[in-house]
Order: C-alpha cells, then structure tokens, then sequence
C-alpha cells in the first residue's frame, strides 16, 4: 500500500513561531493484493473467453493487466506458442 503524507516544519523563536508551507509526499506502491484466478472458457478452438476481478486492494495509482497464455498441446499441431496480451 502506498501512503500520501503532508508535511511542514515550525520555526520557533524568542519572539514567536511561523510555519513553513507544507510539502507532499507519497511512498512507493507495493504489489497488488486479494487476487483471484482469472476464469477461462473455451468458445472454439482459436478462441477462449478469460474474465477476472479487480484486485481486492490495488496498492498502487496505477494498475494495469497483463494476460499470457500458453499453447500446450493441440491435435494436429506441433508447435507450442506463448503470446502476452496488455489490457
């Protein structure tokens, strides 16, 4: 999780105290949390339907997805591909 902190210094002195403007802060956004498995369901042969949930704590501003899929085994088929898709 990341955390956004508001500072500012106090200057005190004989005669009384000022304070300085404050400054913004925000510390490095950590892994995801709370994720499920994606669910994929075959629609063809070439095709399959993959659905997921937002992570349940994001921990981050940003968040993007990335889907990889691996080609095992198909009939007929010798060769095995790997491709990565960014949503």
């Amino acid at each position: 999780m990341y955390t956004i902190q508001y500072t500012r210094a106090l200057y005190v002195a004989d005669g009384g105290c000022t304070e300085s403007p404050s400054s913004v802060a925000r510390t490095s956004p950590a892994p995801p949390g709370d994720v499920t498995a994606p669910v994929a369901t075959p629609i063809s042969q070439s095709y399959i339907s993959v659905v997921w949930q937002v992570p349940g704590r994001a921990n981050g501003p940003s968040l993007r997805y990335e889907l990889n899929r691996m080609k095992i085994l198909q009939p007929l088929d010798s060769m095995s591909a790997y491709s990565v898709v960014y949503c």
